[in-house]
């Protein structure tokens, strides 16, 4: 009894050891400190709940062995932390250091290091353990700078630090760099084929059709795009410092480009528009435009996908792969759900007035349409005030430690796009305001602000047959300046491009499915239809099912289903189990025993085409002979 209220008693002590490096690791190990810390523990009769490990930098927050502590201390499991050195644990910026500060506090666990317990509910340990931090951060910065100086000594003496690009070989013991025979070559034959007029992408498929990189992977056109801007290749090694200077060695590698080379590489791509030439071949009507989500700011790439089996590529929207903070819809569609609706829109913005006012709102009105515009823009404006609250709420909610900065920092940025958002609507209705009370919002004011509006007004209407994509490319591109896609709503908004900021914007909502798809199977389904009526068409009477599903060598569920999309069959037999074949016997069992009341039912079966037995089981289910019953 005694026993069992002494173990209930015992401090619960969770130990936690951490080297920056792992050749601290060797040096200063983990298992010296915790072989130490256990030692201690054992003597203070505290029980080891736990021992979490980290081989990361003091001044990083998000550990994995850091954040398994905190999770620990959360459930209730420790009342003190043990570390060989309080800057095994602390050496973070303020705002960490008082959110970690935060956890133990309100579990009531205390830091302890050999000889010494801190509680941090003590105004004076506290005190004591924000100065230790702040020594323990100074220390750091003061490690770094001594470290950097160390570097630039190296460097100006000869050496070399970081990676050095994998067609050389450096030997740090000679402080010389030689040529990686392997891969040395690469280097020529990018430049021949660039000079050639072939872009990174180009570039990279031909090199993995010889070759992998040196760690087996695939080559990739930024890859490619790195060495086209490396000047190590002409022998020149450059390294830049945290206090600004930057050190260059004239002569250092060995020489894989000429100077001109690379100079006349370095033009070629500054004519370029994007960051690396590309031969891109296929054109699509989004190609030229920026798109951005409405949801986290970031841009919506459009991706070329396979082969689409109806010609051309696939193409789709959607985030870059590799997000660091994903976002929380993460929008992907196909781009002809897009495209469609998008395409229709413009056409009947530029065909006329009375098909332009489907999709925008450019009709003055009365006096009542400007109030209403200035009801709007208070709204907004209060929407704006009523967001910069929120975030002065959240600010005193965090410094009183009632929020983590990860959460603080997530809604703060969530309502600032929220914020720009309904900045920019805001001084939109703004002019558009002005540009009503003085006459000038209509839709010959649209053509006029709109420059590339001249080329396409003649034949606008032949968009749908006669542009070709890069034709709509080239509109699209003009047309607007920039779009933004919101998924919640299913909607994109594309800014016009106009010459005196003229505001205006198209909203045209996300096909549900892709309806040019959905056109092609239809079109399919139906040629198919045909194609089987032509061969029931063809036979010189009536053929059974199963004589069609060999003929046409399609299943009956294919069959069935094209009969109910376009109708029935002609010249096809009615199956013995179809409900019409059925009503079909029972009206002949009628007209026959109509004719002849004393006809049997084998005369009957012979002259409808069916068994006796069905015929039987007929005339009994519709007392059909009421009078008497007939054997065969």
């Amino acid at each position: 009894m005694i026993k069992e209220f002494e173990e209930r008693n015992l401090l619960r002590v969770a130990i936690y050891v951490r080297v920056s490096t792992r050749n601290q690791e060797d040096k200063y190990s983990l298992a010296a400190q915790e072989h130490d810390l256990v030692e201690y523990a054992n003597k203070q009769n505290w029980h080891i709940v736990e021992i979490f490990k980290d081989v990361e930098s003091g001044a990083k927050f998000d550990k994995k062995g850091l954040t398994a502590l905190m999770d620990c201390i959360d459930d209730g499991l420790v009342d003190i932390v043990l570390v060989a050195d309080q800057d095994r644990l602390s050496r973070l910026d303020t705002l960490n250091w008082e959110e970690l500060k935060l956890v133990l506090r309100e579990n009531n666990v205390k830091i302890a290091e050999p000889g010494l317990v801190i509680d941090l509910d003590n105004e004076d340990d506290e005190f004591r353990s924000d100065l230790y931090n702040i020594i323990a951060r100074r220390e750091r910065r003061l490690f770094r700078r001594r470290s950097q100086r160390g570097l630039r000594q190296y460097v100006r003496e000869g050496g070399m630090y970081g990676r050095v690009p994998f067609e050389y070989v450096y030997d740090k013991e000679t402080k010389e760099v030689s040529l990686n025979e392997e891969f040395s070559w690469v280097i020529s034959f990018i430049d021949e084929l660039f000079l050639q007029g072939y872009g990174p992408s180009s570039i990279a498929r031909r090199l993995n059709k010889i070759s992998r990189t040196p760690n087996g992977a695939k080559w990739h056109a930024n890859t490619v795009y790195q060495r086209l801007l490396n000047p190590a290749y002409c022998g020149e090694y450059s390294v830049s410092f945290m206090n600004g200077e930057t050190i260059t060695i004239k002569k250092k590698y060995p020489l894989l480009r000429t100077v001109e080379t690379f100079e006349r590489i370095q033009r070629i791509i500054e004519t370029n528009a994007k960051p690396f030439s590309t031969t891109r071949k296929h054109h699509h009507p989004l190609a030229k435009l920026h798109i951005s989500c409405s949801e986290c700011g970031r841009k919506i790439s459009l991706q070329q996908g396979d082969k689409s089996q109806y010609g051309g590529y696939r193409w789709y929207l959607a985030h870059n792969h590799g997000l660091a903070e994903p976002c929380p819809y993460d929008p992907k569609y196909n781009a002809v759900r897009i495209t469609r609706p998008l395409v229709l829109a413009v056409k009947n913005i530029l065909l006329s007035e009375e098909t332009a006012k489907r999709y925008l709102d450019i009709e003055f009105k009365d006096e009542s349409q400007i109030t209403q515009l200035e009801q709007q823009m208070s709204s907004l404006q209060k929407m704006i005030s009523d967001n910069n609250g929120k975030i002065d709420k959240l600010l005193d909610l965090y410094l009183d430690s009632k929020l983590t900065k990860e959460k603080y920092e997530e809604k703060t940025k969530s309502i600032d796009i929220e914020n720009a958002n309904l900045k920019a609507s805001f001084d939109e209705l703004k002019v558009k305001i002005e540009l009503l009370k003085d006459e000038k919002y209509s839709y010959d004011a649209l053509l006029d602000n709109l420059a590339v509006v001249e080329e396409h007004l003649s034949t606008i209407y032949r968009i749908d047959t006669e542009y070709s994509e890069k034709d709509k490319e080239d509109l699209i591109s003009a047309l607007f300046e920039h779009a933004l896609l919101s998924p919640a709503d299913g909607t994109i908004t594309f800014k016009f491009t106009t010459i005196n900021d003229f505001p205006i914007d198209l909203t045209v909502r996300i096909d549900e499915t892709n309806v040019e798809y959905e056109e092609h199977l239809l079109q399919q389904q139906r040629e198919r239809y045909e194609a089987t009526q032509a061969i029931l068409d063809a036979q010189p009477s009536p053929i059974s099912f199963m004589e069609l599903k060999r003929l046409s060598g399609l299943n009956a569920q294919t069959l069935r289903l094209d009969e109910e999309r376009f109708g029935p069959y002609s010249n096809l037999k009615l199956g013995k189990g179809s409900p019409e074949r059925k009503a079909e016997i029972i009206e002949g069992i009628k007209r026959l025993i109509t004719v002849n009341p004393n006809m049997t039912s084998i005369e009957i079966a012979k002259k409808l085409g069916s068994s006796q037995g069905t015929i039987l089981k007929y005339i009994r289910e519709n007392n059909l002979r009421e009078d008497r019953q007939r054997k065969g």
